[in-house]
């Protein structure tokens, strides 16, 4: 790796990242060299001296650092992640953490959780496409369409993200990140199901399945594409 070359691991909610982390990233990348980005006020920090920068960031991080970057990422089938992450917000112990979108969760159904709140549809799609794409097509809709956002996901993945893989074949993304990343150590650790008081997909009542594919159409596509071009 070129010495100003860092690894960008978007951790985009719910798909399988913390298990990604415990099984692959913590044998093979000590702690003090995996940056953990949290906020903006990071950006001033020099983090030359790290192999990989982790946390729940948008592609485009890179920028603010001036780093050249190799992005790595985790991916999950769409409905099933949206289900699994308004759960896991209202499953969370608020003596242990408070989700900054407790109460959101809390006020509304699974359905209105994502109808109501347009920056919670087609994370996956949003966080991919990047930092640019995703605000201009929050902002400016009618500028920037939904047709673009997902060229803008698909380009990036193509482009710069060496590996990514998908939650649905866990252990193939896991073999694909090792091979792609030369890493020889893994743990032996069974993917989390942290959040426990929610439905299957399958059991859901047709409307909210109906509209749960609506607010994540753009995922459903996107998936579809990454699946598609699995290289395992």
């Amino acid at each position: 790796m070129c010495p100003d070359t860092t690894i960008f691991f978007t951790h985009i909610p719910k798909t399988s990242g913390t298990s990604f982390k415990e099984t692959l990233l913590n044998p093979n990348i000590p702690d003090s060299a995996n940056f953990k980005y949290r906020d903006k006020r990071q950006w001033l920090t020099d983090i030359s001296s790290c192999k990989i920068v982790t946390g729940h960031f948008k592609f485009g991080l890179h920028n603010f650092f001036r780093r050249k970057p190799r992005y790595i990422t985790f991916l999950r089938e769409p409905l099933d992640r949206a289900v699994s992450h308004y759960y896991f917000i209202k499953d969370c112990d608020p003596k242990k953490y408070l989700h900054p979108l407790r109460n959101i969760a809390d006020s509304l159904s699974l359905e209105d959780f994502y109808s109501q709140n347009m920056r919670l549809q087609n994370l996956q799609t949003n966080y991919i496409a990047g930092y640019f794409a995703s605000e201009m097509h929050n902002r400016f809709p009618w500028l920037f369409s939904s047709k673009m956002l997902l060229e803008f996901a698909c380009l990036n993945l193509r482009r710069y993200y060496i590996a990514y893989g998908l939650q649905e074949r866990f252990e193939d993304s896991i073999q694909h990140f090792m091979s792609i990343l030369d890493w020889k150590k893994r743990y032996h650790v069974e993917p989390k199901k942290s959040t426990k008081n929610r439905p299957s997909v399958s059991d859901l009542d047709t409307h909210v399945k109906r509209s749960l594919k609506q607010t994540h159409e753009l995922d459903i596509i996107f998936y579809k594409y990454a699946c598609e071009n699995f290289p395992m």
